[in-house]
Formats: structure tokens, sequence, C-alpha cells
């Protein structure tokens, strides 16, 4: 078997993504890399508190190994190149996605708004980030969004609400197609597959949906959804046991996933046997994200926020699960377990390695990252790296570059950490196979065909940051500052309006000539 040596340089800059009155950092939920990467310079977006409501881009270059330290602090600084504000006005911003074509951002955030943000697949158009030039689309949704995730085409959008519902929208088309009610709690996490997508929620369930596509629209249309919420255990209690119970429509009866003899035997067994519960209850996993994410080219989703119990100590254990997509029924594949607190983020790479096209995912813990490497046969999950103590709150967030170059990591202390990785460190890369992308919508093509306008990378790239000398946090200042605990409630909803922006505008009708009038005598009646 081949082992890696993982090389990598950690970055921690003392930057105020997200601020408050007085300069003090405020949390940040999300961080989302641009596909695109030029000249080794990666363009990332962070959302989270400030009280602004506002996403801001940003860009920061790669490191190499071999670079000198003073060439190394200068490139791993980030640089800010500006906002879009107009989005979630006052609300905080949860969660924010690119599309596979890195044309679309989605931002969500509290009081229910949802941004979608057309603008240009370059990544230099977002660090223009010229708002007026960008096509901004909001989906009304009743309560907090705490995540969206892309369809691999980038056509549609799916959001999880703290009011239990998950909103299936076609982007392209600019309609909800499917509001899905299964959860009874949060939904704290959502992701799209190849054929399924997948929810989170904290009622302590993921629910797996297959999909299809029909029509010359290729809308999508959902399959019955499987639950997996307990498993079957010796050491379960049996309120656990009795709270669970299967149902006529698992998957393992479904036209989908023919079922043999033996597959039926094992589920009248496990029917017969306690069962235990995967997920962690609201106390046990006291953050607000339960992010899950399917593998690059996989049906294998990997699902935070998983318990076990340790037969030898009697204690709860927290990690990660990963499940087959195409066999829910059969249980987890993997266990991963935490080395400090419940998971709260998966991220997948984007990226196949080496000959035998492995993946790779990263797992952020209450205060730990862990990095592991899956190749395609057999199954097994090797730990490539463990980074820890790099922050001093709860992570929140985690983002490849496209290119596996590096890894940002979010944390609700305010404060991001990058960890910088050689070319090629997880094995040679290798291409992905093309997915078909939809063209954008006539409206948005249509502004930015003609508003549009991008700067050269001088411009942008040697602008001097926008970060005003009080959003500065030294460190002496963040750990006085910093708070001592990290709260356990949910941030409140706040109930508010959102205009529908998606009504269509009225036009206006050229009138059409059906016949003409056929002259008449000097004595006929003149109208008017």
């Amino acid at each position: 078997e081949k082992k890696l040596s993982i090389e990598m340089r950690v970055a921690l800059p003392m930057i105020s993504y997200h601020s408050l009155e007085g300069g003090k950092s405020d949390r940040i939920y999300a961080v989302e890399c641009h596909p695109e990467i030029e000249d080794g310079l990666v363009t990332f977006v962070t959302g989270g508190g400030g009280g602004e409501g506002d996403v801001r881009v940003w860009c920061v270059s790669r490191v190499s190994s071999t670079a000198c330290k003073e060439e190394s602090e200068a490139k791993m600084t980030p640089k800010y190149c500006g906002s879009l504000i107009k989005g979630h006005p006052g609300a905080c911003v949860n969660c924010a996605r690119f599309a596979p074509d890195g044309a679309r951002l989605a931002s969500a955030g509290d009081r229910g708004t949802v941004c979608v943000w057309t603008g240009n697949p370059q990544a230099q158009f977002w660090r223009n980030c010229q708002e007026e030039a960008i096509d901004r689309w909001m989906l009304p949704h009743s309560d907090d969004v705490y995540d969206v995730a892309w369809s691999p085409q980038g056509d549609a959008l799916v959001c999880g609400a703290i009011d239990g519902t998950v909103s299936l929208w076609q982007v392209s088309q600019r309609k909800k197609i499917k509001v899905i009610t299964d959860h009874s709690h949060y939904v704290q996490g959502v992701a799209f597959g190849l054929e399924f997508l997948a929810t989170q929620s904290s009622d302590r369930t993921v629910r797996v949906y297959p999909y299809t596509r029909k029509g010359t629209t290729q809308r999508i249309h959902l399959g019955n959804g499987s639950v997996l919420q307990a498993w079957p255990d010796d050491e379960t209690n049996a309120q656990d046991a009795a709270a669970y119970s299967f149902q006529e429509d698992d998957p393992i009866s479904n036209d989908l996933f023919p079922a043999t003899a033996t597959d039926k035997m094992n589920i009248e067994n496990k029917k017969q046997s306690k069962l235990r519960r995967l997920f962690a209850s609201e106390l046990q996993h006291k953050g607000f994200f339960r992010r899950l994410s399917f593998l690059a080219e996989s049906s294998l989703l990997v699902a935070p926020a998983a318990v076990a119990n340790d037969a030898a100590t009697a204690e709860n254990k927290f990690g990660a699960v990963v499940l087959d997509a195409k066999r829910p029924d059969m249980g987890p594949v993997a266990y991963l377990p935490a080395p400090d607190g419940p998971a709260a983020a998966v991220r997948a790479c984007p990226t196949l390695f080496g000959e035998e096209m492995a993946r790779c995912f990263a797992v952020c813990f209450s205060d730990s990252v862990c990095v592991y490497q899956v190749p395609t046969s057999p199954f097994a999950a090797h730990p490539l790296l463990l980074t820890r103590g790099l922050h001093r709150a709860r992570l929140t967030d985690v983002a490849w570059a496209r290119d596996a170059s590096m890894l940002i990591i979010a944390s609700s202390d305010g404060y991001l950490s990058f960890l910088h990785f050689e070319p090629d460190e997880f094995g040679k890369r290798q291409p992905l196979a093309p997915i078909p992308l939809p063209p954008l919508d006539k409206k948005a093509a249509k502004k930015n065909s003609e508003s549009t306008q991008l700067l050269s990378p001088s411009d942008v790239i040697h602008t001097e940051p926008k970060v005003s000398e009080e959003m500065a946090i030294s460190p002496n200042q963040t750990e006085s500052q910093q708070p001592s605990g990290i709260p356990n409630d949910l941030p409140a909803a706040v109930p508010a309006s959102t205009p529908d922006e998606s009504k269509p505008k009225k036009r206006r009708i050229a009138p059409t000539l059906l016949t003409t009038i056929p002259p008449q005598s000097s004595s006929s009646s003149n109208f008017g």
C-alpha cells in the first residue's frame, strides 16, 4: 500500500473578515472558493455576522513550501475585493455556495432570505465585484435558511430551513418545483449528488431522495425518500429502539433497489434487534450546522453529527459516518471517530487523484479538521492529516480550492485558517467526467452582456484591500475579546416579509393587424 507524506503550510492571518462596531471580529459561518484559479490566485467568499448581511469577496495566493518566509507571509495574507450588500440586509449570512460553472453564487441567511447572484464564470469578475453588474434573484422562505447546495449541472438549488422544510428550485426557470416536509425539526444540512439529494436535520435523521430528469427542460423529479436514523446495537437502550420503526416503503423493498432473499432476512433480523441512534441530539451537538456532502462522482455520502456508544466505557463517541446512497438500508459503510466533539461539516474535494481515482474529503470537528482519502475499490477511509488548535471557538465550515492546493477553515471566532499544499500532494490529479451545464437564464444573461466590464488582473490583484485599521485585530485583542464559551442556543428567527422579486415584470404588448376596414364615403358616420 502506498503511503502519502503530506507537507503543508498553515496560515492564520489576523484579519477581521466580518466585524462588529468597534472592530471586534464577528462569527464566520460560511466560506466558499470559486472554481477558477488564475496564476495561483484563489478567489473565495465569506458570510457570517457583522450585522450588515453582506457576502464578502477575497483573494489569496497559493504558497509553495520552497518560498522564503517574507514571500510566504505576503502571499498568505488575503486581500479584500468587495462586498455583495443588497441580498441580506441586517441578517446573518449562514451559507454561500458557487455553482459548478462559477457564474452563480447562492447565499442564504436569517429571515428566510436566499439570494442567487448571477454574474460571469471568470473569477476576475467576482473579484471586481461590481454589484450593479450582477443579476440578483431572491428566493423567499418562511424562516432562517441554514444550508444550500447546487446540483452537479448547476441548474437546481436545494435549501434547508429551520422550519423543517427543504425547498427545491429550478434556477434556470426561476421556479420552486418541490417543498419537502419530511423533517420534524431544523434542517441543518443539504447535499446534491449525481443521482441523489440528501438532507440532515436536528431531528436526528438523514434522508436520501433519488431523482430523475424529465422533459426538454430536464426538470428534476424526486423519488420516494429513504430515512436513516438508527441501527442495530446490543448496547442500545429500549427507549431508542422503540423510537424507530421500519416502514413499508423502506428502500429494501422498493423498485429502485430490488431486494434479495438475504437482504430481506437481514432486515428481519434488524427489526428484531435493539437499535441505537446514529446521530446526535441537540444537546449533544451544539453547533448550528450538520453539513453533509457527496464524494466526487460517487454515491458515497458523508454525514456529520454521528454518535456511537463505546461498549468499554459506556460513553458516547462522536464523529461522522459514510453511507452509500444507493443502499442506505445497509447502514453505515464506515464510522469516522472525532478527535474532539461532534462533527459539524463535511466538504468533498472536487478532484480525483491517482490511477485508482481516489477521492478526498475534509471533516470539521469542534476544534480540528481531518482529511481522509477513499480509494475506488476496495472501500477504506484513510486519514491523511489532522490539524487542531488553530481557533478559539467552534469550527463552522471548510472549503477546497478546485485543484486541492488549499483548504480554508472557518470558525465562529471570526477568523479563517489556510492550509497550503504542494501540487499533486494527494496524488496526481485526474480530470473529472464532463457534466453538461445549462445556459444562464435569459434575464440574467442579458444583464451580464449589457453591463459587465472586466478589469485587467493588475487592476484587481494589486488593489489595496479595503480593510480599515479598526478591522485589524491583534492576537492580544483577539484573546481578550473572544467569548469564554460557545453559545448553545440557535440564533433566533426574525420573521420578516421578503419581496418576491421573481415576479415577471409587465411587458409592453405591440398591436397586431388582423384585418383592414374598407374605405367609406364622406356621408358615413365619423368615429371620434
